[in-house]
């Protein structure tokens, strides 16, 4: 991914809106500003690393329309950048910024590789059952699980495909080897007691 320009007319959209499902880091600068530039190579080689996970957007504070953009975020000196997820601004820092720096700013809201591999997944998989293709969902997640065997959580998507399939039998034994860990998992206790109300409906 590379860093993307944009007006600041678009700012709303590109920003705002989009930062409903990735985060999205701001960068407001200026050709004139030599520390800026030194922070924009550094955004460079963070677009490079957090490639799918993060969206970079750089607005020019010399932009035309930009006055509303920079009241509203508050901007009042340059190089400044700012990060948005889920609609909200949620870290910001001023001045030069080390690697270091970025990283610790972002890494609280962008997905680990191993999230952002895990999220694609779930997301390919819910387009198949959605259209019932089971065996092509499990061959899927078969070959994930081989080529990622310490990405637990793929396990809760092989427990969702049994549910799908109505394989209570096969959910139940595949919760019951779960990690301890996984089985306090948010997704893991919502999977667990809609089976258990299956199991339960099926003995009435």
């Amino acid at each position: 991914m590379s860093i993307k320009q944009i007006p600041a007319s678009d700012f709303k959209l590109a920003v705002i809106d989009s930062s409903l499902h990735n985060p999205i880091a701001v960068f407001f600068t200026a050709s004139w500003c030599e520390p800026c530039q030194e922070v924009n190579a550094l955004l460079e080689t963070v677009a490079k690393e957090y490639e799918e996970r993060l969206n970079i957007a750089v607005i020019d504070i010399d932009d035309k329309e930009v006055d509303q953009v920079l009241d509203d975020c508050k901007v009042e000196s340059i190089p400044d950048l700012k990060l948005f997820h889920k609609k909200e601004l949620v870290a910001q820092a001023k001045g030069v910024l080390s690697k270091v720096q970025i990283d610790k700013l972002l890494e609280p809201y962008v997905l680990t590789e191993q999230q952002h591999r895990i999220h694609v997944l779930e997301k390919q998989i819910e387009i198949l059952l959605a259209s019932e293709q089971y065996e092509e969902a499990q061959s899927i997640v078969g070959i994930y699980s081989s080529k990622y065997p310490l990405d637990q959580e793929v396990k809760l998507i092989e427990i969702a495909i049994a549910v799908k399939m109505n394989l209570i039998d096969l959910a139940s034994q595949l919760i019951q080897a779960l990690p301890t860990t996984l089985k306090e998992n948010a997704k893991a206790k919502e999977v667990i007691g809609l089976i258990e109300n299956m199991q339960h409906q099926t003995v009435q």
